[in-house]
């Protein structure tokens, strides 16, 4: 695959991994801008072979409630194309945030990358 900014992509078998590359999925001075790692994410999902996706937030350390927004979309994206997302390597922080706002519900989500892929 093509060499991106903000996430390491990897195919293991049928299942597309996209690695977060920041530690601050955060929009300030020093974060990532959100538009343009939305545009990203999107990219790489609408131009990928595979439908099945793992999205390993092992790197990341801080995640801004406005990038859920971004993940809200990705699932309506994976649906309209009869795709799959599952989330792996989420800390604890985010994890109760993403329960907080029933992310936990929409997405799978697993500790280790081998097992987010094992489960498709």
């Amino acid at each position: 695959m093509d060499e991106h900014q903000y996430f390491d992509v990897t195919v293991v078998g049928d299942v597309t991994v996209m690695r977060f590359r920041n530690w601050r999925i955060i929009e300030d001075f020093e974060g990532v801008p959100l538009p343009a790692l939305r545009d990203e994410l999107f990219a790489i999902i609408k131009g990928a072979e595979t439908k099945r996706f793992v999205l390993n937030f092992s790197k990341v350390q801080l995640f801004t409630s406005a990038a859920i927004t971004i993940l809200l979309n990705v699932k309506q994206i994976l649906d309209d194309m009869f795709g799959e997302i599952k989330f792996c390597g989420v800390n604890d922080n985010i994890q109760t945030a993403f329960q907080m706002c029933g992310i936990t519900q929409i997405f799978p989500m697993f500790d280790e990358e081998s097992d987010a892929i094992a489960s498709f």
